[in-house]
């Protein structure tokens, strides 16, 4: 939820503003965007911040508000109670949860199995990825529950609308996972930057942070270059370029070996980097200096 932004600094003060109440919250925007994000940085500014927050996956919901956890089945409204119950992709919500959800919101209580009133005290955030329109068109959502959801609607910004807050994010994730995965890289290229502002990011921020995972991992210099972001209609892909650019990175590996008369060691921290990826770009060029010298 970090940025500068005009569209971040409003979703900001949403949150802020949000958390001071206690009414339901209506979560939406495209795949990736940090919907879950949002609701929990809600539960961590509100009075039920010490109560648990609950996140439910519709699709996987079972039957009495079940759900499979890695310590068996529990039922979440139970598991919710005090805090928060996330209804993660909303319009998976069986007709009859979504009757009972009704209710809760109504009356406070559900009927089990069993019949007997179950009474609940938790606050409902749910999220879905369809727009307002849709949802109230195509009867996914039973109209009377929308409505009683929607009392505070929160719509997260899709990446590309950010502006360079996509710059600031992927540098942070950048170190962050350097660090995480004892990587070199440090920075971005001219070229890289503009490759990061240009695409449209249709996977968002979770598309952003598994391309900055695996650049991390991979990265052999410690600024990145666009080859190795790999992002589809920014690919420098006709073979004499990324010829021409090996070509040029053989070169000043040769170089710097050369101002450090062939020691390994020197050559590796004046590029900043460790002695097993500049191993690495010796095997990957083809050299072989003599380590005696």
């Amino acid at each position: 939820l970090q940025g500068d932004s005009a569209v971040m600094r409003k979703l900001q003060n949403q949150v802020t503003r949000t958390a001071l109440s206690d009414l339901p919250v209506f979560i939406q925007g495209e795949i990736g965007t940090g919907k879950e994000l949002v609701a929990q940085a809600i539960h961590r500014g509100s009075i039920r911040a010490k109560y648990p927050f609950i996140r439910v996956n519709c699709r996987e919901l079972l039957a009495g508000w079940n759900i499979e956890t890695a310590d068996g089945v529990k039922n979440c409204l139970m598991a919710a109670q005090g805090g928060v119950l996330f209804l993660d992709d909303i319009v998976h919500l069986s007709l009859e949860h979504q009757a009972q959800l009704l209710q809760i919101l109504e009356l406070g209580y559900y009927q089990n199995s069993d019949q007997e009133r179950l009474f609940i005290d938790i606050r409902m955030m749910a999220s879905t990825t369809v727009s307002h329109q849709e949802l109230l068109v195509s009867g996914k959502l039973m109209t009377e529950l929308y409505y009683r959801l929607n009392i505070v609607s929160i719509t997260v910004p899709p990446l590309r609308e950010r502006g360079d807050d996509i710059v600031s994010l992927a540098r942070l994730l950048l170190l962050q996972y350097s660090r995480q995965y004892n990587g070199v890289a440090q920075c971005f290229s001219d070229d890289a930057l503009n490759a990061l502002r240009q695409y449209p990011w249709p996977g968002n921020v979770r598309e952003l942070v598994s391309k900055l995972k695996r650049v991390a991992l991979l990265a052999d210099h410690q600024c990145v270059g666009s080859e190795l972001l790999e992002l589809p209609g920014t690919q420098e892909d006709t073979h004499s370029l990324k010829q021409a650019r090996a070509d040029s990175d053989r070169a000043a590996v040769i170089k710097v070996l050369e101002n450090n008369h062939n020691q390994i060691t020197a050559s590796a921290r004046e590029l900043g980097i460790s002695r097993a990826t500049m191993y690495r770009l010796l095997k990957k060029y083809d050299l072989h200096p003599n380590k005696n010298k």
